[in-house]
């Protein structure tokens, strides 16, 4: 296997927009194939001034987040966090959360979820607003 083979140029790859989420671009980093079974998954978006994810929860996927640029809030049922540049979350399945952009340059962050996401796996929630 040439490692050449398993590089990703997120330039090069087909964009997407997910349910429940406004101004968002994604590119699915990996698994690279349509693999429903994949163990991980792994995005790269990119969220602008006026994006976010409307309250909704997983039922199946915990998901993790990494701020590359930007701000942004996560609000959950009991609290909510602002973050910043390099810091991570972790938002296990079930738990109900939005996400609002702090900034006019909107944000770029790395998504991953286990197992992958599956798009009718993006619930509408009942308590957050």
């Amino acid at each position: 296997m040439k490692l050449s083979d398993l590089l990703v140029d997120p330039d090069k790859l087909a964009t997407y927009s997910p349910p429940r989420h406004t101004d968002t671009l994604n590119h699915r980093l990996w698994p690279q194939q349509d693999d429903p079974d994949a163990p991980i998954e792994v995005i790269h978006g990119h969220l602008g001034a006026g994006g976010g994810a409307d309250p909704h929860f997983h039922a199946k996927s915990d998901q993790m987040i990494y701020l590359l640029s930007g701000a942004l809030k996560i609000t959950g049922i009991e609290d909510s966090v602002t973050m910043a540049p390099g810091q991570f979350i972790f938002v296990p399945k079930y738990l109900e959360h939005r996400v609002d952009i702090l900034n006019p340059e909107g944000v770029d962050i790395i998504v991953m979820y286990m197992p992958r996401l599956s798009l009718d796996d993006i619930l509408p929630a009942k308590s957050v607003t």
